[in-house]
């Protein structure tokens, strides 16, 4: 099992959300794309958090097999533009 590591900051949900509730939305998405990563890839080790040094999202994934590092990263990020896309976590405020 290998352990997959994503970073984000909320600011970069923000966009042209000028009424967003960064903290909340930020919270929201968080749990969303994190519930879904865990769907998606039950075998492996799945932690999302928030880093406002965070200048774009970032994904750690701690195994010594560097394709399956470039797989699980690839699939990670194809998950976080669904969710951000697609999900409702946006949160006025």
């Amino acid at each position: 099992m290998s352990r997959v590591v994503v970073i984000f900051s909320k600011r970069s949900l923000s966009t042209s959300h000028d009424a967003l509730d960064l903290v909340a939305s930020a919270a929201r998405y968080r749990e969303l794309l994190e519930g879904a990563l865990r769907a998606a890839l039950p075998d492996h080790a799945i932690e999302v958090r928030e880093d406002e040094r965070a200048r774009t999202i970032r994904v750690e994934v701690d195994t010594d097999d560097l394709a399956l590092a470039r797989s699980l990263e690839r699939d990670v990020l194809d998950h976080a533009w669904v969710v951000r896309q697609m999900g409702a976590w946006a949160i006025l405020g």
